[in-house]
């Protein structure tokens, strides 16, 4: 995009990827030179307009019920001529257990749920329940105790914006939801997350994850489970990368951003969202993917592309450069400022100029992490309908990274201007 002062979005597949340690060797892999859950349940804390954890993208294909999962306790799956179908469940079916501050009940295939009094012990007696969630120390115990406790979602007690140094890497076997509100930042940030727990990270900052006494230097989240980044930064990574994914990932209205001595996020045999998300500034490639069966990028500001032995879809997303014209584009797409993807819908925008994308510097532009705003005039403004502004599930994409809403034509990328 005029050759920014970017990393822009670059996806590639690889076999493996080695993890080193950080010691006096802190170069990027290679040598390279060089960027929901479900929201809107009461108990669950979350921010609605993004859609859940479940499929790829519309109604995945199955060849079995157990194949099919939309992440709601208030659907039954199943499998009907090769398509997964999701059935609400009979009501008051009881949902929300793992929250010990709500009581949940399904009505109509959404969970109701209902606080319990404030003041109520939770977490094994580690908070209170405050607000349909359970409230803890805003410290590296009050985190560990939530970890230990399981469950959640878990909010952190801050006054005000708040830095913990955590001793070590937060190892996370089971299920759980982490809360920081915005106000927690943890610096060394380290997160190891594994299979089977289904996780949510929501309102963090997470800086120099790999760094310090103890740490391997791998990044600041490694994900082998199931994972939600919602509302989240990641920077400043020691090496290799900032988040390392060989499960389930979702990455939501999160800023992966200024790690200069990594790449941004790396894909290692798992899937892949990124929506409503920003991630520029990162040694070399951005995003990064590894055998990866697939990856799905919506309506994101993000960098180079680079395909290798895995599906890449993007939509309505701002990309700098591909290195490789195999990625699939389902439309609405603007390459700034070559013609590198293979971007072949009539409604991607190609060879854009600086001048007319009218991208603004990484900044506070408003909500919880950082983003690129469109300047008046740009041609990414009021591009895609309302009918085709969707999110990874079909559903309306209702706001932008920031929590602004989207119009009803929608601009490309993770910025709404708004009116």
């Amino acid at each position: 995009m005029g050759r920014l002062v970017l990393n822009w979005v670059c996806v590639l597949a690889l076999v493996a990827l080695p993890v080193g340690g950080c010691g006096d060797e802190t170069t990027a892999a290679g040598g390279t030179g060089g960027s929901g859950d479900t929201g809107g349940d009461g108990g669950s804390g979350g921010t609605g307009g993004d859609g859940g954890t479940g499929g790829m993208g519309g109604m995945p294909e199955c060849e079995h019920p157990d194949d099919c999962d939309d992440e709601n306790e208030c659907t039954g799956n199943a499998c009907g001529n090769g398509m997964c179908e999701f059935a609400p469940v009979a009501d008051d079916t009881a949902c929300d257990e793992s929250n010990e501050c709500t009581v949940g009940v399904c009505a109509d295939g959404a969970c109701d749920s209902t606080p319990v009094a404030n003041d109520t012990a939770c977490g094994d007696d580690a908070g209170t329940c405050q607000q349909g969630s359970c409230r803890v120390a805003c410290d590296e115990q009050g985190i560990l105790d939530a970890i230990a406790a399981g469950g959640g979602p878990y909010t952190f007690d801050c006054d005000g914006p708040t830095t913990v140094v955590p001793g070590a890497p937060f190892v996370i076997d089971e299920d759980v939801q982490l809360n920081g509100e915005g106000h927690l930042t943890l610096d060394p940030g380290d997160f190891r997350i594994g299979e089977g727990a289904h996780v949510i990270l929501r309102g963090l900052t997470i800086l120099r994850g790999g760094e310090g006494e103890g740490r391997r230097g791998g990044g600041a989240i490694e994900n082998s489970g199931t994972l939600t980044l919602e509302e989240s930064t990641v920077s400043e990574s020691c090496c290799w990368f900032a988040i390392v994914n060989s499960a389930v990932l979702r990455v939501q209205r999160s800023a992966i951003i200024g790690n200069p001595n990594t790449f941004g996020i790396v894909t290692v045999g798992g899937d892949t969202i990124i929506q409503n998300s920003t991630v520029t500034g990162n040694l070399g490639w951005d995003v990064w993917g590894a055998a990866t069966e697939e990856v799905l990028i919506v309506n994101s500001t993000i960098g180079e592309v680079q395909e290798n032995d895995a599906t890449v879809t993007i939509r309505g997303s701002l990309v700098q450069s591909c290195t490789s014209e195999e990625v699939a584009s389902d439309g609405y797409n603007i390459e700034s400022d070559g013609d590198t993807c293979g971007f072949d819908q009539p409604t991607d925008q190609v060879n854009v100029s600086a001048n007319d994308l009218k991208l603004g510097p990484l900044a506070d532009n408003g909500g919880p992490t950082e983003t690129h705003a469109l300047g008046a005039g740009s041609v990414a403004i009021d591009v895609i309908p309302e009918a085709e502004c969707v999110d990874a599930e079909g559903a309306s994409l209702t706001t932008d990274q920031r929590g602004f809403p989207r119009d009803s034509m929608c601009d490309v990328g993770a910025f709404e201007v708004q009116p």
